[in-house]
């Protein structure tokens, strides 16, 4: 491994997305009556947002990489979360977007989005065992 903090980095980063993923994918109504009671109670998404930032934070101090290659994946994904949680806390409103969409649209999409996670987890654990 070309850093130090990359390959912790890139492996919990991984599972998260796995377990996330997988969650979305096969635990779909208890993910959208989350989004449902966020959409009546934003001030809910406080915590989940600090949560984001922290972790978005410890990605990017540990491992914000721009030299190319896979490991600046790590360093986007933890921008990505870091600006997720940012919008949590700033404009937890926001989420009352996917009222405007039909339930059966939503659960479509949170099922793809735990599509794209898991494939993303598995290239990047498959890239981190060196089976690339």
């Amino acid at each position: 491994m070309e850093y130090e903090t990359t390959l912790p980095v890139a492996i919990i980063t991984s599972a998260l997305l796995l377990v996330l993923g997988w969650s979305m994918l096969f635990a779909t109504r208890p993910w959208l009556e989350l989004v449902e009671e966020y959409s009546r109670h934003p001030h809910r998404l406080l915590m989940p947002g600090l949560g984001m930032v922290v972790y978005g934070l410890v990605v990017i101090f540990n491992h914000n990489i721009w030299s190319g290659g896979w490991v600046v994946v790590i360093s986007v994904a933890g921008w990505l979360i870091f600006f997720k949680g940012l919008t949590f806390l700033l404009s937890p409103g926001m989420v009352k977007i996917q009222e405007r969409f039909p339930r059966n649209m939503v659960k479509a999409a949170m099922r793809v989005g735990g599509v794209v996670l898991i494939l993303l987890s598995l290239m990047l654990l498959l890239t981190l065992t060196g089976r690339t």
